[in-house]
Protein backbone atom coordinates (compact mmCIF):
# COMPACT_ATOMS: atom_id res chain seq x y z
CA UNK A 1 0.00 0.00 0.00
CA UNK A 2 2.79 2.44 0.38
CA UNK A 3 3.90 1.17 -2.15
CA UNK A 4 0.95 2.59 -4.39
CA UNK A 5 0.79 5.71 -2.47
CA UNK A 6 4.29 6.86 -3.49
CA UNK A 7 4.02 5.62 -7.20
CA UNK A 8 1.12 7.84 -7.10
CA UNK A 9 2.74 10.61 -5.45
CA UNK A 10 5.63 10.54 -8.16
CA UNK A 11 3.52 10.69 -10.94
CA UNK A 12 1.81 13.32 -9.72
CA UNK A 13 4.91 15.19 -9.24
CA UNK A 14 5.92 14.42 -12.89
CA UNK A 15 2.30 15.71 -13.96
CA UNK A 16 2.58 19.06 -12.18
CA UNK A 17 6.68 19.70 -13.38
CA UNK A 18 5.47 18.53 -17.28
CA UNK A 19 2.41 21.29 -16.94
CA UNK A 20 3.25 24.80 -18.29
CA UNK A 21 1.76 27.63 -15.95
CA UNK A 22 -0.99 29.36 -17.94
CA UNK A 23 0.18 32.46 -19.45
CA UNK A 24 -1.69 35.23 -17.32
CA UNK A 25 0.07 33.35 -14.11
CA UNK A 26 3.59 33.99 -16.17
CA UNK A 27 2.46 37.58 -16.91
CA UNK A 28 1.60 37.77 -13.19
CA UNK A 29 5.69 37.23 -12.63
CA UNK A 30 7.07 39.08 -15.44
CA UNK A 31 5.70 42.34 -15.39
CA UNK A 32 3.63 44.53 -13.65
CA UNK A 33 3.81 44.72 -9.73
CA UNK A 34 4.83 41.22 -9.43
CA UNK A 35 7.74 42.39 -10.92
CA UNK A 36 8.53 45.76 -8.99
CA UNK A 37 7.87 43.52 -5.52
CA UNK A 38 10.02 40.78 -6.76
CA UNK A 39 13.07 43.77 -7.59
CA UNK A 40 12.63 45.42 -4.23
CA UNK A 41 12.46 42.19 -2.23
CA UNK A 42 15.55 41.12 -3.90
CA UNK A 43 17.46 44.49 -3.54
CA UNK A 44 17.32 43.73 -0.09
CA UNK A 45 15.03 46.67 0.82
CA UNK A 46 12.84 44.54 3.25
CA UNK A 47 9.37 43.49 2.50
CA UNK A 48 7.60 45.84 4.53
CA UNK A 49 9.44 48.61 2.29
CA UNK A 50 8.60 46.47 -0.97
CA UNK A 51 4.97 46.24 0.28
CA UNK A 52 4.70 49.71 0.65
CA UNK A 53 6.15 50.33 -2.99
CA UNK A 54 3.31 48.52 -4.60
CA UNK A 55 0.39 49.48 -2.11
CA UNK A 56 -0.44 51.86 -4.90
CA UNK A 57 -2.94 50.64 -7.22
CA UNK A 58 -5.07 48.83 -4.02
CA UNK A 59 -4.70 52.66 -2.32
CA UNK A 60 -6.42 53.86 -5.81
CA UNK A 61 -8.73 51.41 -5.51
CA UNK A 62 -10.15 51.80 -2.49
CA UNK A 63 -9.74 55.69 -2.50
CA UNK A 64 -11.48 55.96 -5.88
CA UNK A 65 -14.94 55.49 -4.22
CA UNK A 66 -14.24 58.40 -2.25
CA UNK A 67 -15.57 60.32 -5.18
CA UNK A 68 -18.31 63.20 -5.16
CA UNK A 69 -20.93 61.44 -5.96
CA UNK A 70 -19.82 58.94 -3.23
CA UNK A 71 -18.97 62.83 -0.69
CA UNK A 72 -22.28 63.87 -1.53
CA UNK A 73 -24.58 61.12 -0.64
CA UNK A 74 -22.72 60.70 2.83
CA UNK A 75 -23.32 64.24 3.35
CA UNK A 76 -27.06 63.85 2.87
CA UNK A 77 -27.05 60.45 4.59
CA UNK A 78 -25.71 62.32 7.87
CA UNK A 79 -26.92 65.96 7.24
CA UNK A 80 -30.68 64.18 7.05
CA UNK A 81 -30.58 61.11 9.60
CA UNK A 82 -28.28 62.00 11.90
CA UNK A 83 -26.24 59.49 13.52
CA UNK A 84 -28.92 56.90 12.81
CA UNK A 85 -28.01 54.81 9.57
CA UNK A 86 -24.21 55.43 10.68
CA UNK A 87 -24.38 51.34 10.75
CA UNK A 88 -24.37 51.62 6.72
CA UNK A 89 -20.70 53.05 6.66
CA UNK A 90 -18.95 50.32 8.24
CA UNK A 91 -21.44 47.39 6.77
CA UNK A 92 -20.75 49.03 3.03
CA UNK A 93 -16.96 49.06 3.57
CA UNK A 94 -16.41 45.24 4.59
CA UNK A 95 -18.80 44.72 1.43
CA UNK A 96 -16.53 47.18 -0.32
CA UNK A 97 -13.36 45.14 0.60
CA UNK A 98 -15.32 41.57 -0.31
CA UNK A 99 -16.27 43.38 -3.53
CA UNK A 100 -12.40 44.17 -4.77
CA UNK A 101 -11.26 40.96 -3.72
CA UNK A 102 -13.71 38.97 -5.61
CA UNK A 103 -12.56 40.78 -8.35
CA UNK A 104 -8.55 40.74 -7.60
CA UNK A 105 -9.39 36.92 -7.53
CA UNK A 106 -11.30 36.28 -10.97
CA UNK A 107 -8.12 38.19 -12.80
CA UNK A 108 -6.16 36.44 -11.01
CA UNK A 109 -7.49 33.05 -11.29
CA UNK A 110 -8.35 33.68 -14.84
CA UNK A 111 -6.59 36.54 -16.48
CA UNK A 112 -9.60 37.73 -17.59
CA UNK A 113 -11.86 40.65 -16.74
CA UNK A 114 -15.21 40.77 -15.31
CA UNK A 115 -17.32 40.87 -19.23
CA UNK A 116 -14.65 38.70 -20.40
CA UNK A 117 -15.62 35.75 -18.04
CA UNK A 118 -19.31 36.75 -18.52
CA UNK A 119 -18.63 36.24 -22.66
CA UNK A 120 -16.69 32.93 -22.01
CA UNK A 121 -19.55 31.71 -19.75
CA UNK A 122 -23.08 32.69 -21.33
CA UNK A 123 -21.91 33.64 -24.69
CA UNK A 124 -21.17 37.36 -26.37
CA UNK A 125 -25.30 38.31 -25.96
CA UNK A 126 -24.74 38.16 -21.97
CA UNK A 127 -21.39 39.96 -22.56
CA UNK A 128 -22.72 42.61 -24.93
CA UNK A 129 -25.21 43.33 -21.96
CA UNK A 130 -22.92 43.21 -19.45
CA UNK A 131 -20.95 46.12 -21.58
CA UNK A 132 -24.26 48.25 -21.79
CA UNK A 133 -24.76 48.04 -17.90
CA UNK A 134 -21.31 48.79 -17.38
CA UNK A 135 -21.32 51.89 -19.98
CA UNK A 136 -24.59 53.05 -18.45
CA UNK A 137 -22.68 53.09 -15.00
CA UNK A 138 -19.56 54.52 -16.01
CA UNK A 139 -21.49 57.57 -18.00
CA UNK A 140 -23.77 58.03 -14.67
CA UNK A 141 -20.30 58.39 -13.00
CA UNK A 142 -18.43 60.76 -14.74
CA UNK A 143 -21.51 63.02 -15.14
CA UNK A 144 -21.43 62.77 -11.01
CA UNK A 145 -17.53 63.65 -11.40
CA UNK A 146 -17.80 66.70 -13.19
CA UNK A 147 -20.86 67.72 -11.60
CA UNK A 148 -18.71 67.59 -8.07
CA UNK A 149 -16.12 69.41 -10.26
CA UNK A 150 -17.94 72.45 -11.23
CA UNK A 151 -19.38 72.34 -8.04
CA UNK A 152 -15.40 72.76 -5.94
CA UNK A 153 -14.89 75.59 -8.58
CA UNK A 154 -18.01 77.48 -7.79
CA UNK A 155 -16.83 77.50 -4.51
CA UNK A 156 -13.45 79.79 -5.62
CA UNK A 157 -15.28 81.21 -8.57
CA UNK A 158 -14.67 79.27 -11.55
CA UNK A 159 -17.78 79.01 -13.61
CA UNK A 160 -18.76 75.85 -14.34
CA UNK A 161 -18.47 76.09 -18.49
CA UNK A 162 -14.69 76.79 -17.25
CA UNK A 163 -14.16 73.94 -15.00
CA UNK A 164 -15.43 70.97 -16.19
CA UNK A 165 -13.82 71.16 -19.34
CA UNK A 166 -10.44 72.28 -18.20
CA UNK A 167 -10.63 69.54 -15.87
CA UNK A 168 -11.66 67.25 -18.39
CA UNK A 169 -8.44 67.86 -21.13
CA UNK A 170 -6.22 67.64 -17.56
CA UNK A 171 -7.29 63.98 -17.04
CA UNK A 172 -7.14 63.41 -20.74
CA UNK A 173 -3.43 64.21 -21.13
CA UNK A 174 -2.56 62.82 -18.20
CA UNK A 175 -3.72 59.55 -18.94
CA UNK A 176 -2.74 59.48 -22.44
CA UNK A 177 0.52 61.21 -21.87
CA UNK A 178 1.70 59.41 -19.02
CA UNK A 179 2.75 56.28 -18.45
CA UNK A 180 1.04 53.73 -15.70
CA UNK A 181 3.88 54.85 -12.99
CA UNK A 182 3.98 58.43 -13.48
CA UNK A 183 -0.18 58.34 -13.33
CA UNK A 184 -0.39 56.67 -10.18
CA UNK A 185 2.01 58.77 -8.31
CA UNK A 186 -0.17 62.13 -9.52
CA UNK A 187 -2.90 60.22 -8.33
CA UNK A 188 -1.60 59.20 -4.87
CA UNK A 189 -0.33 63.19 -4.55
CA UNK A 190 -3.52 64.15 -5.27
CA UNK A 191 -5.58 61.39 -2.96
CA UNK A 192 -3.42 62.79 -0.30
CA UNK A 193 -5.85 65.74 0.08
CA UNK A 194 -8.68 63.35 1.35
CA UNK A 195 -7.29 63.09 5.05
CA UNK A 196 -8.41 66.11 5.44
CA UNK A 197 -11.86 64.65 5.55
CA UNK A 198 -10.22 62.68 8.64
CA UNK A 199 -9.42 66.09 10.54
CA UNK A 200 -12.60 67.75 9.43
CA UNK A 201 -14.28 64.91 11.28
CA UNK A 202 -12.36 65.57 13.85
CA UNK A 203 -12.91 69.00 13.93
CA UNK A 204 -16.45 68.88 14.38
CA UNK A 205 -16.84 67.41 17.28
CA UNK A 206 -19.41 64.87 17.36
CA UNK A 207 -20.93 62.71 19.76
CA UNK A 208 -18.52 59.95 20.35
CA UNK A 209 -20.73 57.36 22.04
CA UNK A 210 -23.63 58.32 19.66
CA UNK A 211 -20.99 57.44 16.93
CA UNK A 212 -20.20 54.31 18.52
CA UNK A 213 -23.39 52.63 19.11
CA UNK A 214 -24.81 54.06 15.94
CA UNK A 215 -22.09 52.57 13.91
CA UNK A 216 -22.61 48.98 15.74
CA UNK A 217 -26.22 48.73 16.32
CA UNK A 218 -28.36 49.08 13.07
CA UNK A 219 -31.37 50.98 13.31
CA UNK A 220 -33.90 50.59 10.27
CA UNK A 221 -35.47 53.70 8.89
CA UNK A 222 -38.75 54.14 9.57
CA UNK A 223 -40.13 55.87 6.33
CA UNK A 224 -39.30 55.46 2.54
CA UNK A 225 -36.47 58.20 2.75
CA UNK A 226 -34.57 56.18 4.88
CA UNK A 227 -34.49 52.92 2.89
CA UNK A 228 -33.56 55.20 -0.53
CA UNK A 229 -30.19 56.65 1.34
CA UNK A 230 -29.28 53.34 2.25
CA UNK A 231 -29.75 52.04 -1.23
CA UNK A 232 -28.00 55.16 -2.12
CA UNK A 233 -25.38 54.56 -0.14
CA UNK A 234 -24.82 50.78 -1.13
CA UNK A 235 -24.95 52.30 -4.40
CA UNK A 236 -22.20 54.67 -4.74
CA UNK A 237 -20.04 52.63 -2.55
CA UNK A 238 -20.33 49.13 -4.66
CA UNK A 239 -19.83 50.31 -8.30
CA UNK A 240 -19.81 48.40 -11.11
CA UNK A 241 -16.74 49.68 -12.50
CA UNK A 242 -15.00 48.18 -9.35
CA UNK A 243 -15.60 44.97 -10.36
CA UNK A 244 -14.96 45.13 -14.28
CA UNK A 245 -11.78 46.71 -13.82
Amino acid sequence: MKAMHRALHHAARKRRKGKAAPPHAVAHHQRGIGLRFAGLLQSGRGAWVAFLAVLGPGLLAGLSDDDPAGITTYSVLGADFGYRLLWIIPASTVLLVQFHLMAVRLGAATGKGFVGIIRERWGRGAGYFAVCGLLFANFGTICAEYAGISAAGGLVGIPSWLSAPVAGVLISLVVVLGSFHRVERVLLVISSTLALYIVDGLLAGPDWQAVWHHSIIPHMPANGAGWIAIAAALGTTLAPWGLAF
